[in-house]
């Protein structure tokens, strides 16, 4: 079964987040070089896979994902943080509680999308989805006393969105399988009238 760019997408940005948040745990206190090396790399591949996906596309949903823009402009970003580092550091933090709001949110409406197909298991998406949004929130509006604890809470946070999207994956995909089968007992249903 062919995986679609989507999905494929979605893998790559949960085992990237998992990675970078065991790297916050394990190293709290890293240089700023490799902090700023490890995003800058994160953007870089998904900027890539973003860039084959154009190319992967049927022509016409290529015009419409903009998938070639947005990979060229997240490998110029990568390249961006890696360069000027310095420049960067102060902004990782923010930026990285921003993901972590937009990721809730984003899983919050998945949530909600299977609870009107009335899907079981949504309640557990909507549960990650509101456990990483207040985590982001945290990340941006708590001040942290100490570098090292703000990195081994953002971590942790990081983890947790690897997980919750692992979740959501999941769910999801058994609801595409459910509904593919609804799909062709349908269709085989108004044939056979």
């Amino acid at each position: 079964m062919k995986k679609e760019p989507n999905s494929i997408m979605g893998l790559i940005l949960m085992v990237m987040y998992f990675m970078l948040g065991v790297f916050l745990i394990t190293n709290p206190e890293p240089s700023i070089k490799i902090m700023c090396g490890v995003i800058g790399g994160v953007l870089g591949v998904v900027g890539v896979v973003r860039i084959i996906n154009y190319f992967r596309l049927e022509q016409y949903e290529a015009m419409l994902r903009k998938e070639l823009a947005v990979g060229m402009f997240m490998l110029l970003i990568a390249f961006y943080v890696v360069m000027k580092a310095e420049v960067i550091a102060g902004i990782i933090p923010i930026a990285l509680g921003i993901v972590l709001v937009f990721q809730g949110m984003t899983l919050a409406q998945m949530a909600l999308d299977l609870q009107r197909v009335k899907r079981p298991g949504w309640y557990v998406e909507l549960i990650s989805a509101g456990v990483i949004l207040v985590l982001g929130l945290l990340v941006l509006f708590i001040k942290f006393d100490a570098a090292k604890t703000r990195a081994i809470f953002l971590g942790i946070s990081y983890v947790v969105l690897g997980i919750g999207m692992l979740v959501s994956m999941f769910l999801m995909r058994t609801y595409k399988k459910e509904y593919k089968k609804l799909e062709v007992v349908e269709s085989t249903a108004i044939e056979k009238q």
